[in-house]
């Protein structure tokens, strides 16, 4: 009888016992699972979920049904933890023991049996972060755009660590950390890098994401990175598509000529320590243009297999006449003290060098 159950809402109250069978009853309705439950469980958790539901509200909720006295009562150690923050429904976590958000009545309950809210920096950095490469494409969508919506109201902690996580996927579908990639206002990265790895896809590319990506550490120019990444490149391509390598060449050639003066830091500390150690990587590579005739009848000129070479093997145009028997004559010039250094253009010639190229001249001349 409704009237009858109203009149005695405010009276009901559980006992000790009852509140015991409440605690082991399969009541909490825990988000799905690759493990745990299976589809019968989880219907048959609802069920009871709902009933339970039923009977504390026909009760009067959880402060009129239970003695507030219990509410001192050493709580009971409990695997579960119910979420107190926003998650994507379609989210799977793994172990079945998350419980879905739970109303203000079934929170009050849930810390009366043990069951605390989940800390949000703990329950992605296990459930969310470690499973990015497993995820389909739609699922870490969801998940991902739905961080970066509530980004600002994340812990410090948890923002550090999605600096680390490959979630973003570039034009090609590969995932990369933020700061593997380039706002897409980048122009010199549309002529110098490979467009399918170097920006974020839709919907990582929309305006409104970019300055929590800045945020990330995504990059907002060209720096040392960016021109070994290029020079990597132009090296991989060097031989079997040649024409490629050499007019991706010519584009680093020029953007180091123009920016050279910024691309190293000029004030002497770790960070211009570090770019500097960075661009020795460089000489490794086949990046160089070169000449593929002689500038000069007289000059001694070395067979010229390839259109490029790494910096050690070549030398500037304005020292051509000192070594072009023992290296080969970039086709292009500029100087830069710092970059001389890196690819060792700054030392000077030994005397068995000049004698060298002295004796190739008289042979020139002899000719």
């Amino acid at each position: 009888n409704n009237n009858n159950n109203n009149s005695q809402q405010n009276s009901v109250l559980l006992t000790q016992n009852e509140f015991n069978i409440l605690w082991l009853l399969p009541i909490w309705e825990t988000y799905p699972s690759t493990e745990g439950n299976t589809n019968n469980e989880e219907k048959s958790t609802k069920k009871v979920t709902n009933l339970f539901s039923n009977i504390i509200r026909n009760l009067g909720g959880v402060d009129k049904s239970i003695p507030q006295g219990w509410t001192n009562v050493k709580q009971r150690p409990c695997k579960y933890k119910y979420i107190p923050f926003e998650i994507p429904t379609s989210f799977v976590i793994i172990g079945n023991t998350y419980i879905k958000k739970l109303t203000k009545t079934e929170q009050k309950l849930a810390q009366l049996v043990g069951i605390e809210p989940a800390d949000e920096t703990t329950f992605y950095l296990t459930n969310v972060f470690p499973k990015v490469s497993n995820m389909d494409t739609e699922s870490r969508n969801s998940i991902f755009l739905s961080i970066l919506n509530q980004y600002e109201n994340f812990h410090p902690n948890l923002k550090q660590n999605l600096k680390n996580i490959q979630f973003i996927s570039s034009l090609d579908g590969s995932l990369h950390r933020a700061c593997d990639l380039y706002l897409p206002n980048v122009n010199e990265a549309w002529n110098l890098l490979d467009n399918d790895i170097c920006f974020p896809s839709f919907p990582y590319a929309l305006e409104k994401y970019k300055d929590i990506l800045i945020g990330l550490g995504i990059n907002q120019k060209i720096g040392v990175e960016g021109i070994i990444t290029c020079a990597e490149i132009i090296h991989k391509n060097a031989f079997n598509h040649s024409d490629i390598a050499i007019s991706l060449a010519s584009e680093l050639f020029r953007f180091i000529k123009q920016n050279k003066s910024i691309i190293i830091p000029s004030e002497q500390g770790v960070e211009r320590a570090i770019a500097l150690e960075k661009l020795k990587k460089l000489n490794d590579l086949l990046w160089i243009p070169v000449l593929t005739t002689s500038p000069d009848p007289l000059l001694p000129f070395l067979t010229v297999k390839q259109k490029l070479y790494s910096p050690l093997a070549v030398c500037q145009p304005k020292d051509m006449w000192l070594c072009s028997s023992q290296k080969h004559i970039m086709s292009g010039d500029f100087y830069d003290e710092n970059l001389s250094t890196v690819f060792k253009w700054n030392i000077p010639f030994s005397a068995s060098q000049l004698t060298e190229q002295l004796l190739s001249i008289s042979h020139q001349w002899e000719k």
